[in-house]
């Protein structure tokens, strides 16, 4: 019965796309809301729900709804100014597209990590990068420690892209992850400031400073606050959600290593509020949580996809999501710019919800797989205060 179900969705997930839509709007004119702009979401998947790298990625290629679709036609239709702040910038795809639009005379600047500039620490620029500064697109990197770890974009003062993508091909097309395309000037004006303190200041580090809408009302019931690391509150957010959750917690997590969160669960599991989440397989150390949340019987998975489940997805009550770049762990609190939003919409929430049970059925089904070759895959160099693939 179990299998029959889920065999029956993943088919018409397959059949429909990943896309899923969701519209909210702002009703009447709030004071927090000065220009009453519109503000919808529009919510993609991966589709990587096959046990197999070379299974997924020819699916998620082919599929029209897959979000590096949705990705190059906001692109696309840029008219003035694209920032983007990127972890890595490496898809040949998409590079094209941002040099198209330099041509066609579109704004373009980019933030990206040191790290993931050259080939190796102290090798040429990395063919992605040359070809976009070989065409005049500005690219600033943080030069620091500490990951620039974000996947956002503001595009036209209007359009915000954030979510757990990275623009590489691997991430595009073989990971597990979450996009979100949000229509909202104040959410805009949120990620403007941001990428304007490291584009224009040279600003990486802890730096506390006020976010122009820091909680948006888009219905009379939903809203979306935003979160912004090293030392932005994001932590404190989180576990306040946690601690506030009435009747469940699930969670996707590349990494999660705060033990307070997984404190958290095991207080409400007890309470009978029922708890569970997936793992990515790999990121499964003597650091990480699931170890501690699965022998005090709260239900924990290991991911079902060869190479990573990259999510870092919280769905609390089956009405508030946190989603974003912000893996959970001290490294993204304390050490790396991150994004972080909490949105609270049950219409999201379900959505959310669904691609949880996808996965889940992956991650019961999807068996003996091979090992990925990827730096977060080959061995463990956790510690206490962070996790593997240089301290995400």
């Amino acid at each position: 019965m179990y299998n029959n179900k889920y065999n029956l969705i993943l088919k018409k997930v397959s059949f429909l796309g990943i896309l899923l839509t969701i519209t909210l709007f702002s009703c009447g004119r709030d004071p927090n809301n000065p220009n009453n702009s519109k503000n919808s979401i529009s919510l993609s998947f991966n589709n990587d729900y096959k046990g197999l790298v070379t299974d997924n990625e020819i699916i998620a290629k082919n599929d029209p709804e897959n979000p590096d679709k949705k990705f190059i036609n906001l692109l696309r239709s840029a008219k003035q100014t694209v920032d983007g702040a990127f972890y890595d910038i490496q898809d040949p795809d998409i590079t094209k597209v941002f040099v198209e639009m330099k041509k066609k005379g579109v704004k373009i600047r980019l933030v990206t990590d040191t790290d993931n500039l050259t080939v190796g620490k102290k090798g040429a620029l990395r063919d992605s990068i040359k070809s976009l500064e070989d065409a005049g697109i500005e690219i600033k990197d943080d030069k620091r420690n500490g990951l620039m770890h974000n996947k956002f974009m503001i595009v036209d003062s209007n359009y915000v892209w954030t979510g757990s993508t990275n623009l590489t091909t691997n991430s595009l097309y073989d990971h597990n992850n979450n996009s979100l395309m949000i229509e909202s000037k104040q959410l805009s004006a949120n990620y403007q400031a941001e990428f304007n303190r490291f584009f224009e200041n040279g600003l990486f580090g802890v730096n506390a400073h006020e976010i122009p809408y820091p909680n948006i009302i888009t219905t009379e019931k939903d809203s979306i606050q935003t979160f912004f690391s090293p030392g932005g509150g994001t932590t404190a957010a989180i576990i306040k959600e946690l601690n506030d959750a009435k009747k469940s917690i699930k969670f996707m997590a590349f990494s999660f290593t705060n033990k307070e969160m997984a404190d958290i669960m095991l207080i409400k599991n007890k309470q009978k509020i029922a708890c569970e989440g997936i793992f990515d397989s790999c990121e499964i150390s003597k650091y990480s949580t699931y170890s501690l949340l699965n022998k005090n019987k709260i239900p924990v998975y290991k991911d079902g996809n060869q190479a990573l489940m990259h999510e870092k997805i919280m769905i609390i009550d089956d009405e508030t999501v946190i989603t974003g770049s912000f893996n959970f762990s001290n490294n993204a609190e304390h050490n790396n710019n991150e994004n972080t939003l909490i949105i609270k919409s049950t219409n999201i929430a379900s959505q959310f919800n669904k691609e949880y049970e996808r996965l889940k059925f992956a991650a019961i089904n999807n068996k003996d797989l091979p090992s990925y070759n990827h730096p977060a895959c080959r061995g463990s160099s956790t510690d206490p205060k962070g996790n593997n693939e240089a301290g995400e």
